[in-house]
């Protein structure tokens, strides 16, 4: 099968290939084993054997071989020295790299005997299952998340488990060596565009346990470069994980964020193809409904919109993919701030409405250079998703506690309001945002009132900012480039509505084009 073909025979769907129940695969995949770690060319059954041994948990521990973990990092950077398209190129690459992320696993758990024995019962007693290999690496990630979070022992406790570190009382072979670790970051990030389609695509195992050695390697080695390749490939398998990434991926991402303004201008897509299957990649994830790919929540989300849509900006052609992407994006935000989502404990912030609402208007810019007609349907889009409505919620949410960062909550909304003000003024003439905007007005004009409202009563001036003036201003500039104006009637009769139920001032203003504009109070 060549090329990416073999996707579709691993795809995330019911009728694709399963793990072999068959008794007869243990022995096929001990010979396939046996022929891995003696260098030896193993067919695609075979390979598939091997994978198949989560459906056999007695027999597990055939896989936790340094050995063989060893022998697969071997194999692949050879096979990559002779043909720039492997692993994932290839259906015999992408198995090896199957092989290589289970081994590392079982290695791993095999580390702990009880986790491990707590294991093995688990999946004897889901025998039924179509793919155990989801409960596996469920486990391992358990284990994996207790060492990162060690306060005591700290990053000894992590190198020591992975064998990198040895003491009197704990001493085990590595999993693998620093080198090879090294050498793996590498063959990942050569073949990064091929990594993320396969892994988007294909319903594989886990792969936090051996990033987890990845990043010990590119922590310990603090080498520059050797942390781009480690955040690319982080942040590719961050926008497909599935279920286990919560408490690995977001500590990976602390010591990544360090790396982002080196890795940003150097880790861009390279193609029209590999900016099409991130973006691509990415909306599929936000539309999934297993189990098995729960959607993330809304700071999560965030993250993963700001390595998909970098402020760097996006290459020409993959302009068609800018609105099924924001309308996922809106959807979610507006079923979480709901409380429908699964996360119901989650509470938004005001960065959260900064994050969310960023990448649009990096979509914006991108096709005003590109084209008016596309940038005024794109704009029409967010205004029907709820693009004023989603800055609104961000500023209500202002408020003055006792050790409140002001700067750290605010200063982002504030900045997306001014990118939001200069991206616009670009998209049509004022006419047409004073039409397509004008049904946005009422909630606009709520939220000045707010913020003049609270800043009247509650004199939040601070020893170095005064917020409530600053979301005024910005805010107010929002009206001006939407071009809000108090002759037409809806912003009448909202004024006399006003009155009815509280004193409202009006206070009336000229601006540089000569149109009377409604400031709010």
């Amino acid at each position: 099968m060549g090329g990416y073909d073999y996707i579709r025979k691993y795809a995330r769907t019911d009728d694709t290939w399963q793990p072999s129940t068959s008794p007869s695969t243990v022995g096929l995949a001990q010979e396939a084993i046996a022929a891995i770690c003696s260098r030896k060319d193993v067919s695609i059954p075979m390979l598939q054997s091997v994978v198949s041994l989560t459906s056999h948990p007695s027999s597990l521990h055939l896989l936790g071989r340094p050995k063989l973990t060893q022998s697969c990092i071997l194999w692949l950077s050879q096979r990559q020295q002779q043909d720039a398209s492997y692993p994932f190129g290839h259906e015999d690459g992408y198995l090896y790299f199957r092989v290589l992320v289970l081994a590392t696993g079982v290695d791993l758990i095999l580390r702990n005997k009880q986790k491990y024995r707590q294991t093995i019962d688990i999946l004897l007693a889901n025998e039924r299952m179509e793919d155990l290999s989801v409960v596996l690496m469920e486990y391992v990630t358990g284990v994996v998340v207790q060492l990162i979070h060690d306060k005591i022992a700290g990053a000894d406790a992590c190198d020591m488990f992975i064998g990198w570190r040895r003491d009197e009382l704990f001493s085990i072979k590595p999993v693998m060596s620093k080198a090879e670790a090294a050498i793996l970051i590498e063959v990942l990030y050569r073949d990064r565009k091929g990594f993320l389609r396969a892994w988007a695509g294909t319903h594989a195992p886990s792969l936090s346990p051996l990033l987890f050695i990845l990043w010990r390697c590119a922590k310990q080695t603090s080498m520059t470069n050797r942390w781009i390749s480690f955040c690319e490939i982080h942040w590719r398998y961050y926008i497909v994980a599935g279920t286990d990434h919560i408490g690995t991926l977001d500590e990976y991402n602390k010591d990544a964020r360090e790396y982002y303004e080196v890795w940003l201008p150097k880790g861009r897509p390279v193609d029209l193809e590999d900016a099409r299957t991130i973006l691509h990649a990415f909306t599929q994830r936000m539309q999934s409904t297993s189990i098995l790919y729960p959607l993330p929540d809304v700071p999560t989300m965030g993250s993963m919109v700001s390595f998909v849509v970098p402020r760097s900006g996006l290459m020409p052609g993959v302009e068609d993919l800018f609105i099924p992407l924001v309308q996922v994006v809106f959807r979610y935000f507006w079923t979480s701030v709901a409380g429908k989502s699964l996360h119901t404990k989650f509470q938004l912030e005001p960065e959260d409405v900064a994050t969310v609402v960023h990448p649009a208007f990096v979509m914006v810019e991108h096709l005003v250079k590109r084209g008016p007609s596309r940038a005024t349907e794109f704009v029409k889009e967010l205004i029907n998703l709820g693009v004023i409505e989603a800055l609104s919620r961000g500023f209500v949410l202002i408020k003055r506690e006792p050790g409140f960062d002001e700067e750290l909550k605010f200063s982002p909304l504030i900045r997306v309001c001014h990118e939001f003000s200069n991206s616009l003024l670009h998209v049509g003439p004022p006419t047409y945002r004073e039409s397509e905007f004008a049904d946005t007005f009422v909630e606009w004009f709520k939220t000045l009132r707010y913020l003049r409202s609270q800043d009247s009563m509650l004199n939040t001036q601070t020893g170095h900012t005064n917020w409530y003036p600053m979301s005024e201003r910005v805010w107010v500039e929002i009206g001006d480039i939407l071009e809000y104006d108090v002759q037409v009637p809806r912003a009448e009769a909202l004024s006399r509505a006003f009155v009815s139920s509280a004193p409202v001032i009006r206070v009336w203003y000229t601006v540089g084009h000569g149109v009377t504009k409604w400031t709010g109070r």
